[in-house]
């Protein structure tokens, strides 16, 4: 038999919040796809981590087996929704938008996580007069030349 089945039963582990397992459930709701969301609470994390691949979430359960790597996911979910490039060249196009809000939102977390007060607000200076703007501008140049989105001039995986 191959995996997964043809209807496969699809469990996403995430916490309660957005973040990066939120693309992901944007897929499953774009494609219609039934799956369990499982928010697992701070508390249940210290007991559920050992049990995790790489000890990190999102994972996602299909038919028993489990992943993990939000974006990994997101792309495996964006192909069995028909959200992928029609060939090797749409998807590197799809793949590159896809890295650049991943550098983007890197770039934004390493100043929100920052313990140093005074380093952050440092930080914080540089992402909101350069980081962002530029980013921001870059991104809106990007859509213009797609007819308003990231990469083929229509709706793709974008995490």
């Amino acid at each position: 038999m191959a995996f997964p089945s043809e209807n496969p039963k699809f469990k996403l582990s995430y916490f309660n919040v957005g973040a990066i397992a939120e693309p992901i459930r944007l897929l499953f709701a774009y494609g219609g796809v039934d799956y369990e969301d499982i928010r697992v609470s701070h508390e249940e994390w210290t007991v559920l981590k050992p049990t995790m691949p790489m000890g990190q979430m999102p994972v996602l359960e299909v038919d028993g087996k489990r992943v993990h790597q939000s974006v990994s996911i997101a792309q495996y979910v964006a192909k069995r929704v028909n959200l992928s490039g029609a060939n090797d060249w749409e998807n590197l196009l799809i793949d590159a938008a896809v890295d650049t809000i991943n550098d983007f939102r890197a770039k934004i977390v390493a100043v929100q996580y920052e313990r140093d007060e005074a380093v952050k607000e440092k930080k914080m200076v540089t992402l909101n007069a350069k980081t962002i703007p530029f980013y921001l501008t870059k991104l809106d140049d990007i859509a213009k030349e797609n007819n308003g989105h990231l990469a083929l001039g229509k709706v793709q995986i974008s995490i």
